[in-house]
């Protein structure tokens, strides 16, 4: 999917009951802007966001959150052009 600015991108992830720990993560290229990353839990409920100041370099275009120990259950992230 493609994130333009004022519209989200959505896409989800099943993650697997007893697991240690889970990373979601976007990133992007040279030719794109800053983006925001917010991730909803089974519930629907806020369980992480990040949207970090992004600049060149060693940590810039990407956005990331990890959950130790989440719920088992489908997850939904957001990615939105800020």
């Amino acid at each position: 999917q493609q994130a333009v600015p004022g519209q989200t991108a959505s896409t989800t992830v099943n993650v697997p009951a007893n697991t240690v720990r889970a990373s979601f993560k976007v990133s992007w290229g040279f030719g794109a802007n800053d983006f925001g990353l917010r991730l909803l839990g089974p519930a629907g409920a806020i369980a992480g966001a990040s949207n970090g100041l992004n600049l060149m370099g060693l940590t810039g275009r990407r956005e990331r959150v990890a959950l130790d120990r989440p719920a088992a259950g489908t997850y939904r992230m957001d990615v939105s052009h800020t």
